[in-house]
């Protein structure tokens, strides 16, 4: 008994030294993923440096093509925790994919031979009145962070700018977002994103952006400036130096109507998808209380049998029946993506309406100057006259 007994002892022994090594790997698991993912934040790009000639270039290629959507290629180095955008090239339109990509490595390889940056570091693409929050960016943008993990999508709004206001911002996706969403799923639930603590606002995130401009570039400017200060007369430099001042109109009632009409449009379509999602809801509502009718009246009629001095009803297979199908639960990525378009529409009209309050009190405040300039002189014209009479 003694030697079964001290068997018995041992197993247990051996169970509870292989439990406790298993729950240390968790933990050494744990400590390293955590471990990794504080590297890789570190590495991550805290600022997108483009180069002016490439910002003219993404700017000269949108206008070409207005009113269609643009893209293209960035080049570049990533140093450090800066994103170095040194080149850039467009995509061609009405192609294929495959033609797309065999025109990528064309122009890569043609780069590589003239001695050029020909390292991917993400890509661009035009939006009008920020209409860029879908699912084909999300799905580039994921297969472009998945090979290159600091690659970013800088969206260009060639109707803002035209405004006066640059309109240029960088994003990638988030760390806690790649690791749980993949573009071959069709459902993705609130649940993914719960599960890790992530906002429907926390899927992008936005990197600051720095134009920098070479020295030969800063030269080139100084004399044009020079240039402005030799010219001798006013009408010339007016000639020379036109500008166009629609840029500094107070008036910012178009845009206002766009972006409230594009929002509507963006409030529609989240008011569906919640029907969508409610619609869901009552039908899986209605299930759980037909499968729980079903079992309540299994159980009668097996209590009746049993009172009958029979026996009870075999198991039935459940998945068989209608009622114990799962619905399947809509993808909740199309509400997760409107709500981000909503948010930067209020953003958009936040930032408009401040401006436009910065110009009406800078207006206001030089009225009140140039009124202010006007008594004075009135009133030292007054005083002139005053004294010429009384001299008289």
């Amino acid at each position: 008994m003694s030697r079964w007994g001290g068997s018995e002892r041992d197993r247990e022994r051996d169970r509870a030294n292989r439990a406790r090594e298993l729950e240390l790997q968790r933990q050494r698991e744990a400590e390293e993923r955590e471990a990794q993912l504080k590297a890789q934040q570190n590495q991550r790009p805290t600022v997108v440096q483009l180069d002016g000639l490439v910002l003219l270039k993404i700017i000269n290629h949108s206008k070409e093509s207005m009113p269609d959507v643009v893209s293209g290629q960035l080049l570049g180095l990533d140093v450090d925790q800066k994103l170095e955008v040194t080149n850039c090239f467009p995509f061609p339109s009405g192609h294929s994919e495959a033609d797309g990509d065999a025109y990528q490595l064309e122009m890569m390889r043609h780069l590589r031979t003239v001695n050029v940056d020909n390292n991917t570091v993400g890509w661009y693409q035009s939006a009008y009145m920020g209409t860029f929050f879908d699912q084909g960016l999300l799905d580039a943008q994921y297969t472009y962070q998945k090979h290159i993990p600091n690659s970013v999508v800088v969206v260009y709004d060639p109707f803002q700018t035209s405004k006066g206001r640059l309109v240029l911002k960088a994003y990638r996706l988030s760390d806690a977002f790649m690791s749980v969403y993949h573009p071959s799923s069709s459902r993705f639930s609130f649940d993914d994103l719960n599960k890790l603590g992530v906002e429907s606002n926390e899927i992008f995130e936005q990197i600051p952006i720095k134009v920098h401009n070479s020295h030969l570039v800063h030269g080139f400017l100084y004399e044009l400036r020079e240039e402005k200060a030799r010219a001798k007369s006013r009408c010339e430099v007016e000639k020379q130096w036109s500008s166009n001042l629609d840029r500094l109109t107070l008036s910012s009632s178009a845009f206002i109507d766009k972006t409230l009409t594009t929002l509507g449009g963006v409030i529609d379509t989240y008011s569906n998808e919640q029907g969508r999602f409610q619609y869901y809801l009552r039908a899986a509502a209605r299930q759980r209380a037909q499968q729980a009718d079903y079992y309540k009246r299994r159980a009668s009629e097996n209590a009746a049998r049993v009172e009958a001095g029979k026996d009870p009803l075999p198991e039935e297979d459940t998945s068989k029946l209608a009622i114990f199908k799962p619905i399947p639960k809509p993808s909740r990525m199309e509400t997760y993506l409107t709500s981000n378009q909503m948010n930067y529409y209020c953003e958009s009209l936040t930032n408009v309406a401040k401006q436009t309050f910065q110009k009406l009190y800078l207006i206001e405040a030089g009225q009140k100057k140039t009124a202010n300039i006007q008594q004075l002189a009135q009133a030292a014209q007054g005083a002139e006259q005053a004294a010429s009479s009384s001299s008289q």
